[in-house]
C-alpha cells in the first residue's frame, strides 16, 4: 500500500482506483484516506472519482472513520465500492448517511 500511496501522491490524473481482493487492511485504508483527503503535507489530492476496494475481508469496522473521511472530504469521489468487506450493518448505515449528507 505504501507504493500505491506514493503513486497517488504524485499523480493528478488517476480518477479510478480498483484494488479489490488485495488484502488491504484497516491500516492501509487509513493511509489511503490521508492521501485522498490531503492530510499528508506532500499530497496533491488526486481527483479520484471511483474507488473500488471490495472483497477485502481485512477492511473492518475500524476503518469507519477513515472511510467517512474519504466520503466527506474528497470532493471528486462519486463511487465507493465496499462489497464483501468485513463491515457491520451499523457501519454500512453510517457510511450511507455520510454520503447522503454530502
Amino acid at each position: 500500500i505504501e507504493y500505491l500511496a506514493n503513486l497517488l501522491q504524485k499523480s493528478r490524473s488517476i480518477t479510478f482506483l480498483a484494488i479489490p481482493n488485495t488484502g488491504i487492511t484497516d491500516r492501509g485504508i487509513r493511509l489511503l484516506a490521508d492521501i485522498l483527503c490531503g492530510v499528508d503535507a506532500d499530497s496533491t489530492c488526486p481527483p479520484l472519482e471511483k474507488l473500488h476496494i471490495s472483497f477485502n475481508k481485512s477492511i473492518t469496522d475500524e476503518s469507519m472513520e477513515s472511510l467517512i473521511q474519504i466520503i466527506e472530504q474528497n470532493q471528486t469521489l462519486k463511487l465507493l465500492s465496499l462489497q464483501h468487506c468485513s463491515l457491520s450493518d451499523n457501519v454500512r448505515r453510517k457510511l450511507r448517511q455520510a454520503d447522503v449528507d454530502q
